[in-house]
């Protein structure tokens, strides 16, 4: 994995968990209501199509990932699925970050 994509993957984990605390507080707090509002509704479908996909690639991940023991990738997977705006940066600053650039060959 390249230092590019490691840093869009970085920004893409964080994504999630500021749109979601942005909503929350615009709505809650607030007390705007998001369906008239055209942009808390882009964080809304923004933070919808993130989050599946990042989970997707990161539970793809946690299973080739070879740094990872065996009994470990279950745990990881079930933190994922439970956690995941939340994990996605804690995996990503773990696993994907410090792992070394693999040259083919």
């Amino acid at each position: 994995m390249n230092k590019f994509f490691k840093l869009i993957l970085g920004i893409g984990s964080v994504l999630p968990s500021i749109l979601l605390s942005t909503l929350i507080v615009t709505v809650v707090i607030m007390a705007i209501d998001p369906y008239e509002n055209i942009f808390i509704m882009g964080f809304y479908w923004v933070t919808l199509i993130t989050i599946p996909l990042l989970l997707i690639f990161y539970i793809i991940d946690v299973q080739n990932n070879p740094s990872i023991a065996k009994g470990n990738k279950t745990i990881w997977t079930i933190i994922l699925i439970l956690g995941n705006a939340v994990v996605f940066p804690i995996y990503w600053f773990i696993y994907i970050l410090h792992r070394p650039k693999i040259i083919p060959g």
